[in-house]
């Protein structure tokens, strides 16, 4: 079942929140940013477990916020320096410090994307014109949301091009399997990636190109691990940025499908939440830069170490980094991928 309710206007033009209900779970979204507002699960008392960080009102998603369920685009998460050079030509971004990051400015999360309902779906749709953000070619965008009895949060990426441009959508939302209602860390989250291999950064968080094994470091997540224990490591790539905020390799991808990327699991609520994905990597990101300036719903403050994200895309400042995954996408050609997130009791 899906309820379309107004949700507020931007620059006049009127945005809605569309209410996705199955089974246990009941899954909110907006046009502005294409976001992800709400994830809930309901047990067996009645009570709603709400595990997505964000908002009431649309005023305060159009206002100033960490990326809260976002999607990020045209380029999702950093290209070095700010620039790239596809078939000769460079083109020069705008950057946030030295990178590049999601998308420029006014990224894809700073856009009211156009929505309907499509049978059991919401569908968005934004069209960037050539030459956003500086990037090449007009871009047809749609995404898709479905959800299923079985607690799965289906959102299908599809995009094409009518010039080369460079590509990596994610969703960038905010999780807390506690309850959003509390103003509460993630210290006691259990979680798992499935990945042999992760990206080092240098200290602006931008990948130095090696591809560094977890054997006998603390980014070995390939067994459950506690969030407290591992952000309290003395491995340098967790003390540099104060946590995790690195891109992890995900195993399936090498033999191509669907896959699962990570788990995570809260022993206080019996909450665990699944991702899975055919992206090459995930990013997994425990809210290092969270500073309490941000309020959200029910007048929660948003701190350090309050969530986490995994964040499924390719790696970052892949057009510079020619070993990587490439993420141009041409004329002719069309860019698809999904991500499910999937909630229930353990």
């Amino acid at each position: 079942m899906i309820e379309k309710t107004s949700f507020g206007t931007v620059n006049g033009r009127e945005d809605f929140l569309y209410t996705l209900s199955a089974g246990r779970c009941k899954a909110k979204v907006c046009g502005y940013g294409c976001s992800l507002v709400s994830f809930a699960y309901t047990g067996d008392d009645g009570k709603e477990t709400d595990i997505v960080l964000g908002f009431d009102e649309l005023e305060k998603y159009t206002g100033p916020h960490e990326f809260l369920g976002a999607t990020a685009g045209r380029f999702a998460n950093r290209i070095g320096g700010g620039k790239f050079i596809l078939d000769g030509v460079e083109y020069k971004l705008f950057t946030m410090g030295p990178n590049h990051l999601h998308g420029g400015k006014e990224g894809f999360n700073r856009k009211l994307w156009d929505s309907e309902i499509d049978g059991d779906s919401v569908v968005m749709r934004y069209t960037s014109v050539d030459g956003e953000e500086n990037y090449p070619g007009t871009l047809s965008v749609e995404i898709r949301f479905i959800l299923s009895p079985d607690g799965s949060l289906e959102i299908a990426y599809r995009a094409e091009t009518d010039k080369p441009t460079v590509l990596n959508l994610t969703n960038h939302s905010y999780f807390n399997l506690n309850g959003v209602e509390k103003a509460s860390d993630i210290y006691n989250h259990l979680v798992t990636v499935h990945a042999d291999r992760f990206c080092e950064n240098d200290a602006t968080c931008l990948p130095t190109g090696e591809l560094l094994s977890v054997d006998d470091n603390v980014f070995d997540l390939r067994t459950e691990k506690k969030v407290g224990e591992l952000l309290g490591s003395d491995f340098d790539q967790v003390k540099m940025f104060g946590g995790f905020d690195h891109s992890f390799i995900l195993r399936g991808f090498e033999n191509g499908g669907f896959y699962e990327a990570a788990q995570v699991y809260s022993p206080e609520t019996g909450l665990e939440f699944v991702c899975s994905t055919d992206q090459p990597a995930v990013q997994f990101y425990t809210a290092n830069n969270m500073s309490g300036t941000t309020v959200g719903r029910g007048g929660v403050t948003y701190l350090k170490h309050s969530a986490f994200c995994l964040e499924t895309q390719n790696l970052p400042d892949a057009p510079n980094k020619p070993h990587f995954p490439s993420a141009v996408l041409r004329p002719g050609e069309v860019y698809e991928t999904k991500t499910v997130y999937k909630l229930g009791k353990r």
